[in-house]
């Protein structure tokens, strides 16, 4: 469903399907996690990628070679947004 949300686009709906998930206790899988940074890449929110970052190390996910590049994208993207605002 996530992944779903985050292909049309609907980056608010993944978070807060992302958030409900976690809210009713499951473990997201590791594709599930690939989609919630997804959305936080599409809706611009440095906020929530640092906490899903943050979820992920608590919760001992190994980083491999996807979760790595996901996280990267998401911080630089964040930097690219902001270096941005500040020539405005």
């Amino acid at each position: 469903m996530i992944a779903g949300y985050e292909v049309n686009r609907k980056f608010s709906e993944a978070l807060e399907s992302f958030g409900a998930l976690l809210k009713e206790g499951f473990v997201p899988s590791h594709a599930t996690i690939l989609c919630a940074l997804s959305g936080v890449l599409g809706f611009a929110v440095l906020s929530n990628g640092r906490w899903i970052h943050s979820f992920m190390v608590k919760q001992g996910f190994e980083l491999d070679g996807v979760l790595g590049t996901s996280l990267i994208e998401m911080y630089c993207s964040s930097m690219e947004v902001l270096l941005q605002s500040s020539k405005e």
